[in-house]
Order: structure tokens, then C-alpha cells, then sequence
């Protein structure tokens, strides 16, 4: 059994590493995946660039984000790299995709032999939709519709832009509670096709729509449960 996501917090250290394995072993998982997230690194700074301009509340978010430098878990994965496991280690990138910055995320992700490198869709447009200030900032400006298409157009290019081995919260704008008119059965199948297609896998959480996972059945896609865990006790649970 896999867990293709644990958030690892903590210092970078084998000791520490042993206690999500050893939770691992507990909970009947022999592999996961480490994935730490670029808003982490101050090297990856220039990701969010406009949401800090867009709006004081995100701004706000990502000064509050104690950050390190990239190249500590660059050399904490090559270090793990020669150390032995009862259980099987991926790790990887999780990347907050933007668009604009396509070029930098390409560059970022080459830099490094990362075993896994994962994006997902977290702003619209340089804007949060699933947060407490989002009707504010979103939903009570722009048509619901709109925005939801927008969403999608973004996942498109994503999921063809060759950067990345899997998507993380796909479908995630659901969260914010607002639907849109239109039925999203056809813009399922097309993203499905393409997952197939650039051979992307997606983290199976409950966010999933049941009409989604049912293509992604029939185009075998595959689906990798997910803990999303940021303490070795957390792991092999639901915690999105």
C-alpha cells in the first residue's frame, strides 16, 4: 500500500525520517512519497510574486511561512538516498502552478533528480478560491461560471505542459462551495483524456467527483490514495 503524499515538517534528518516510516510500517504502508511544498523554499520566491501584490490577506499568508533554503532538502534527499529502508522512499516537489511562471517551475524541477514532481492549482488567476476572503476577492466579483472555466483552463495547460508526474487537490476549486451552471461531464472527459494521454497520475482524495473517478477508470487513469500528512501519526489518514 502507498501513501503518495506526506508533507514531511521537522528537521531534515534520518532519525526523524525513521518515525514516518516506522508509522508506515504500523499502518500497513510500504511506500511513500515525501513531498514538500515550494511555498517552503526562498528560492522559490518568485512563484508568489502577484498573489503577495494581489491582496494584503495573501501577502499576509506568505510572510507568516517559515522558509528555508532548497538546496537543505536537496541534500537531505542525497544523503537518504545512500541509507537504507524497510519500506520504499519517494521523494518530490510539490509545486504551486501558475501559468506565467512555467519557465521558472521547468528550470526548477530540472535543476534536481526529484523522484516525483507533483503541481496543483491553488490560485485563480493569482487569487485564493477556497479561503475565508474569497467571496471578498472572487466570487463576489466575478461570475461563478467564469471563474470556474478560468480554473479549468488553467488545469489544461497544467496537465500539458510536461512537468509534472502527478496533480495534487484536482478539482479542488470545488471546495469553495459555489457551482457553476454548466455540467462538467465533458470537461471531465477531456481532462481525463488527457491525464491518460501524459500518463499523470492524480491523488485520490475525497474532493474527487464520483463522475471523474468513473473516466478515469475507463481511460486508466491512475489513482494514488493520499494522507497529505504533516506528522509520522497522521499518516495513512485523511487529513484535506
Amino acid at each position: 500500500m502507498i501513501d503518495a503524499h506526506i508533507e514531511y515538517q521537522g528537521e531534515y534528518s534520518y532519525e526523524h525520517l525513521m518515525e514516518y516510516v516506522q508509522a508506515a510500517i504500523h499502518n500497513g504502508i510500504d511506500e511513500i512519497t515525501i513531498l514538500q511544498p515550494t511555498h517552503k523554499f526562498k528560492e522559490c520566491s518568485l512563484l508568489y510574486r502577484e498573489i503577495c501584490a494581489s491582496y494584503p490577506c495573501q501577502k499576509e499568508w506568505y510572510d507568516r511561512i517559515e522558509k528555508t533554503s532548497i538546496g537543505s532538502y536537496q541534500a537531505f534527499i542525497k544523503d537518504m538516498k545512500k541509507q537504507e529502508f524497510p519500506i520504499k522512499i519517494n521523494f518530490g516537489l510539490h509545486v504551486c502552478y501558475f501559468t506565467q511562471h512555467e519557465h521558472f517551475i521547468s528550470q526548477m524541477l530540472n535543476a534536481f533528480p526529484y523522484d516525483v514532481k507533483v503541481g496543483s492549482i491553488q490560485f485563480v488567476d493569482n487569487l485564493a478560491f477556497d479561503w475565508k476572503e474569497s467571496n471578498k476577492m472572487l466570487w463576489n466579483k466575478y461570475n461563478a461560471d467564469f471563474l470556474h472555466r478560468r480554473y479549468y483552463e488553467m488545469m489544461n495547460a497544467m496537465l500539458t505542459s510536461n512537468l509534472f508526474d502527478g496533480i495534487s487537490g484536482f478539482d479542488n476549486i470545488r471546495t469553495a462551495g459555489v457551482m457553476p451552471k454548466f455540467s462538467r461531464t465533458h470537461t471531465y472527459q477531456k481532462l481525463a483524456k488527457l491525464l491518460m494521454q501524459n500518463q499523470i497520475y492524480v491523488e485520490d482524495d475525497t474532493m474527487l467527483h464520483p463522475d471523474f473517478c468513473s473516466l478515469c477508470t475507463h481511460y486508466r487513469v491512475v489513482l494514488k490514495p493520499v494522507s497529505r500528512s504533516k506528522k509520522p501519526d497522521d499518516l495513512g489518514k485523511e487529513n484535506y
